[in-house]
């Protein structure tokens, strides 16, 4: 296609028509970049040099999704969004939520009200609609103001029923957004009274991969303040979590050891994590992990160590401080063996006292001597 074509093309997307035949060409895309719809971190879990994404056909759908945004494309989006059909609002969806990869266009797209459709979209779009509205929120919600628009707009509570009802793409995408929302600090109530916990600790266990290395990091942001770590504690997150060292990607295991380390400034909570097998997958961690989670599991350890070492002697103190009380208790228990021979002893010396047949300076012959 020519250079004059390629332009004319992109001037069409503002017809209703060819918007919609533009969303069907982009779907011979999608399938391709939806294993590259991850955070930064979680690309370094992925073998991107895998034979099975075709790379030229990949580069190809990311030069138009560029040429589209140059060409003034994002507005017919968001537009294509609120009008089009089913299969042009997914679409649609999909290209904003490559396109949001990029901080300039998460500016813009916030900027041209393109979020307000993307949370709509959660509620009203097809299967496939919300997992790719989900999945451009994670992106957008990468932006402060962003978040503060999607925290406006309900956004919170469309995610976690996500959480609760969507597909297994959707939840896994549902689940790096609430990672993200939980960045600030006052949305993260928000997410705990929609019944966030529960729903993110049951991701652990049953999400993908991906999915569950982001629900590791929503925890891990949730549970930076005290408010909350009682709460992942009670939904029986702290097993999951400790599977997550062994059989998670490389973010995953980072994500659990922070929330673990978190968990475990409580003594209680240190303890539970000890008695259910933290300490092998952490030393294990030591030897396979990347340097973050090699750094968080030698903290960790360090820490569970020393409460090992603080309860043991704790232990032992309280054992020293039993036997020394039971020594010490027939000395002033009248009801103690030593206590019932100097009571009796007492009885009889002031009995024969009392008669004559003792004298009184006799008592200190009986009574224990004292040192002065």
């Amino acid at each position: 296609m020519s250079g004059y074509e390629k332009r004319g093309a992109l001037k069409s997307l503002k017809t209703s028509e060819l918007r919609n035949q533009m969303g069907f060409q982009l779907n011979s895309s999608v399938a391709r970049t939806e294993e590259r719809d991850l955070d930064r971190d979680e690309r370094k879990s992925m073998d991107l040099r895998s034979p099975l994404i075709d790379r030229s056909s990949a580069d190809k759908a990311a030069n138009a999704l560029w040429k589209i945004v140059k060409e003034g494309g994002l507005e017919p989006l968001i537009k294509l969004l609120l009008q089009g059909s089913n299969v042009g609002r997914e679409n649609a969806a999909a290209a904003l939520r490559d396109l949001s990869v990029n901080e300039d266009n998460r500016k813009k797209i916030g900027y041209l009200k393109g979020v307000e459709p993307l949370v709509d979209l959660l509620h009203t779009g097809t299967a496939k609609a919300k997992e790719r509205a989900a999945g451009a929120l994670k992106n957008l919600a990468l932006l402060d103001s962003n978040r503060d628009r999607i925290f406006k707009l309900g956004g919170i509570e469309r995610l976690v029923n996500i959480l609760r009802h969507g597909s297994a793409t959707a939840r896994d995408n549902a689940s790096g957004a609430l990672k993200n929302m939980a960045l600030n600090i006052e949305y993260r109530q928000s997410i705990v009274d929609q019944g966030g916990i529960e729903l993110l600790v049951a991701q652990l266990r049953s999400g993908s991969p991906v999915g569950s290395a982001r629900a590791a990091g929503t925890l891990l942001n949730l549970t930076l303040g005290d408010e909350y770590k009682a709460l992942v504690v009670e939904a029986q997150g702290m097993m999951p979590l400790i599977q997550l060292l062994s059989d998670g990607t490389p973010v995953a295991k980072e994500y659990a050891a922070g929330v673990l380390w978190n968990l475990s400034l409580n003594e209680k909570d240190g303890a539970s994590m000890v008695k259910l097998g933290a300490l092998p997958p952490l030393v294990a961690l030591l030897g396979s992990g990347s340097p973050v989670a090699v750094a968080k599991a030698r903290l960790l350890l360090l820490l569970l160590l020393l409460l090992l070492l603080w309860l043991v002697l704790l232990r032992l103190g309280r054992r020293r401080f039993r036997v020394r009380k039971h020594f010490a208790q027939p000395l002033t228990d009248d009801r103690g063996g030593a206590g019932l021979f100097l009571q009796r002893a007492s009885r009889q010396q002031t009995t024969l006292e009392r008669h004559g047949n003792m004298r009184p300076s006799a008592t200190a012959s009986i009574m224990p001597q004292t040192k002065r």
